[in-house]
């Protein structure tokens, strides 16, 4: 799943953010996210935080989109042409656009098979501005975010034994062919988890600290996921990657 944020300013400039490679520098001052961020994010339907937790000179801001005038949803290749007509529409008019696109939506692109989905392919909201939080800069009376220990979960595969072995012996075939020298093999995982969105999130965070993390919590009963696994409670989209 990949995570986009766009902006077209005043100036005519496209403002796009995805998800960046690990930074390697390091900001003399770094004030964590406040704790109330993240409690809005959660509550709120129809909003996005882009929470930035690796201390760096270049990506030091989080995102914090609330009360989407619209969200935008695909849940099929076909649809996904209508939905890119409608975002561009959006940053035409100036707003910002905050969203995700699964994996799946892949298949649209690259003229592959279209693979059945519970969820939608692609879910984004229109805002008229983010609030955002200057790691390097601002500060705040808030106490940080908790830190929670490793995550009580145990990940079990949803793929038969015998679809996996058949799968990797395709692979094993195309590279053998030459048709290509890396694919990445990639299947769901579930896992039973009691706690609540919140300390998922906060776990993710502390074991995986990227760039931008996010909450999506456009849609209601939304699932959470990372990406490496989707949980089977039913909660807002709390990722980390």
């Amino acid at each position: 799943m990949g995570f986009f944020v766009s902006h077209t300013p005043t100036h005519g400039t496209r403002d796009t953010i995805a998800m960046p490679s690990v930074p390697a520098d390091q900001p003399r001052k770094w004030t964590p996210l406040p704790a109330s961020w993240r409690r809005a994010a959660l509550d709120q339907t129809g909003t996005v935080l882009l929470e930035s937790s690796l201390p760096s000179e270049t990506q030091h801001h989080s995102y914090l989109f609330l009360a989407a005038d619209r969200v935008l949803t695909a849940h099929s290749p076909q649809e996904l042409p209508s939905l890119f007509e409608a975002i561009e529409q959006a940053l035409a008019e100036g707003h910002w656009v905050a969203g995700s696109l699964d994996y799946e939506a892949g298949s649209h692109f690259l003229d592959l098979p279209t693979r059945v989905t519970r969820t939608p392919l692609a879910t984004f909201g229109i805002y008229t501005a983010p609030r955002i939080f200057d790691h390097t800069s601002d500060s705040t009376d808030e106490p940080e975010p908790p830190r929670p220990g490793p995550l009580p979960i145990a990940p079990m595969l949803r793929i038969r034994r015998e679809d996996y072995t058949a799968a990797i012996a395709r692979i094993q075939r195309w590279i053998a062919a030459g048709d290509t020298y890396q694919l990445n093999f990639t299947t769901h995982a579930l896992s039973p988890y009691a706690d609540d969105a919140a300390t998922l999130y906060a776990a993710l965070q502390t074991q995986q600290p990227c760039s931008y993390g996010a909450i999506l919590n456009l849609l209601p009963q939304s699932k959470p996921s990372s990406a490496s696994h989707r949980n089977s409670s039913s909660a807002p989209h709390p990722t980390a990657r």
